[in-house]
């Protein structure tokens, strides 16, 4: 955190408006997980007029990288005393416009509520957090007599008969196999 060489009256100010402030309310639910937060208008509504009541400004500027959005926060007292925070960057889940929206709207919603000391969202007491991950499922094993099999085919006809005949998973774990075959087929 980055701040102004002197910030006794902005730590007066911060205190005094924290001390006043409520948490948003949790006007929105998240459609994947069924959980209630609250949106970065109801976290700004909770914040801005309280913090403007005790001469308290804050900015947010956004800045973009390689799949990623960064939000850097500065909190400005009436006195020309200054703090900042960030930036907090977060991913972007899609390279289109929507993606970086989303983003954008996840760094400025946390990093104000993190400012004002606030919660937006709802404590699952960190069960989410420490579930265990899901190991990715293992590759199916080609079978080595499934492989013999792909090399002695002589036409894309019997190459086409033989993948129809395995199940999902043999061909799944062949198909590299097969394509190389049918290359050498089509150009032999």
């Amino acid at each position: 955190m980055k701040r102004s060489e002197n910030c006794a009256e902005i730590s007066a100010a911060l205190a005094a408006a924290q001390a006043e402030m409520k948490n948003p309310s949790f006007d929105s639910t998240n459609p994947h997980f069924r959980n209630k937060f609250a949106s970065l208008a109801a976290i700004r509504n909770a914040v801005v007029p309280v913090f403007a009541k005790h001469g308290l400004s804050i900015m947010q500027e956004l800045t973009s990288a390689e799949g990623s959005v960064a939000c850097l926060t500065v909190v400005q007292h009436s006195s020309g005393q200054w703090l900042e925070f960030g930036p907090l960057a977060m991913p972007v889940s899609k390279n289109d416009a929507q993606g970086y929206g989303s983003a954008s709207t996840y760094c400025k919603r946390y990093s104000l509520q993190s400012v004002a000391a606030i919660v937006g969202d709802e404590d699952d007491d960190g069960n989410e957090a420490s579930k265990p991950t899901q190991k990715p499922a293992k590759a199916p094993k080609a079978d080595a007599k499934v492989l013999e099999q792909i090399a002695a085919v002589e036409s894309v006809a019997d190459l086409q008969a033989l993948y129809k005949g395995l199940d999902e998973a043999q061909r799944n774990a062949c198909i590299d196999t097969f394509a190389a075959r049918r290359k050498e087929l089509d150009n032999g």
